[in-house]
C-alpha cells in the first residue's frame, strides 16, 4: 500500500514484511535501492525531476516521524516507521549473519572508515570491503573512478551517506552500473551517529519523535532545516487536506 504525502508516495510496510522482502532481494540478480524519506525530502520532491528519482526507488520509507503523523492525517492510517540509521545497524547484523559484504560510501574524510570501524566492534565477522567519503564538493563525487572501486569490491549492500537530494540522485543514476549489489540505502547523516561525530537522541525522545529538537539543541546552524521540517511541511500537509 501506498500513501501520496505531497506528491511523494510513501510505502507503507512493517517490519516483518520489509524484512521479507530484502530476504527475496538477496536471492535475486537485480539490484535495489530505496529511500528513507522524512519531511524534507518530501519538500524537496516539488521538484518534478527529483519526484521522479523517488519515484523510481524499490521502497520510499517513512523514516522521519512526520510523515508518520502525515499519513495518519491524511488517511487515517498508521505507518511503521523505519529509521535509516537503525536500518543500517540491522542490515549490518544481517549481513554479518550471512556473511554478505558491505560498503561504506560518503561522509567527510574518515568518517566512513570509523562508522565502519564502530560497527565491526559489535559485529566482528562484519565484512567492510569499502569505506569511501564523499558527497557534493568531494573530488570522488560522481567520479568514474568511485564506481570502479566498488564494482572491484563487489559488495552486496552499500549505504550512501551523501545526504538528499545528492544521494538519492546518485543512486538513481548509478545503481544499475553496480551489478554486486542487491540493495543499496540513502543513509543521510548516519555516518556521523555511528562514528560518534554527534549523540542520536535518547529513546525516549525517538519515542515522543523529538529528534528534531535534540539535532536542534546540538546544531542550532541547522535552524532552517528543522523550520522546514516541523512548520513548512505540516502547514503544507494542512493545505493538501483541505484541498482534498
Amino acid at each position: 500500500m501506498k500513501y501520496s504525502v505531497l506528491g511523494v508516495e510513501i510505502d507503507q510496510i512493517s517490519r516483518l514484511v520489509f524484512w521479507e522482502k530484502v530476504e527475496t532481494w538477496l536471492q535475486s540478480q537485480t539490484n535495489h535501492w530505496l529511500v528513507t524519506a522524512n519531511p524534507e525530502i518530501v519538500l524537496r520532491a516539488k521538484d518534478e525531476k527529483y519526484r521522479q528519482i523517488l519515484s523510481s526507488a524499490d521502497l520510499r520509507l517513512a523514516d522521519g516521524i512526520g510523515l508518520v503523523w502525515a499519513v495518519n492525517f491524511l488517511y487515517g492510517q498508521k505507518i511503521e516507521r523505519i529509521i535509516g540509521a537503525d536500518l543500517t545497524v540491522e542490515l549490518c547484523q544481517l549481513a554479518e549473519r550471512k556473511n554478505l559484504a558491505v560498503y561504506f560510501l560518503g561522509g567527510a574524510e574518515g568518517v566512513a572508515e570509523v562508522a565502519a570501524a564502530n560497527l565491526q566492534k559489535i559485529y566482528p565477522h562484519l565484512r567492510v570491503v569499502g569505506a569511501s567519503p564523499g558527497g557534493v564538493g568531494s573530488a570522488l563525487f560522481n567520479h568514474p573512478e568511485v564506481l570502479q572501486q566498488i564494482n572491484l569490491a563487489q559488495p552486496d549492500f552499500l549505504f550512501v551517506a551523501f545526504g538528499s537530494p545528492s544521494q538519492e540522485q546518485w543512486l538513481a543514476e548509478n545503481i544499475n552500473k553496480l551489478p554486486s549489489i542487491r540493495l543499496a540505502v540513502g543513509v543521510g547523516g548516519t555516518f556521523d551517529f555511528l562514528a560518534r561525530l554527534i549523540k542520536r537522541a535518547p529513546s525516549s525522545w525517538q519515542k515522543l519523535g523529538l529528534e528534531w529538537l535534540w539535532r536542534l539543541m546540538q546544531q542550532p546552524w541547522r535552524y532552517r532545516r528543522i523550520i522546514r521540517a516541523v512548520i513548512i511541511f505540516p502547514w503544507r500537509v494542512l493545505k493538501q487536506k483541505f484541498s482534498n
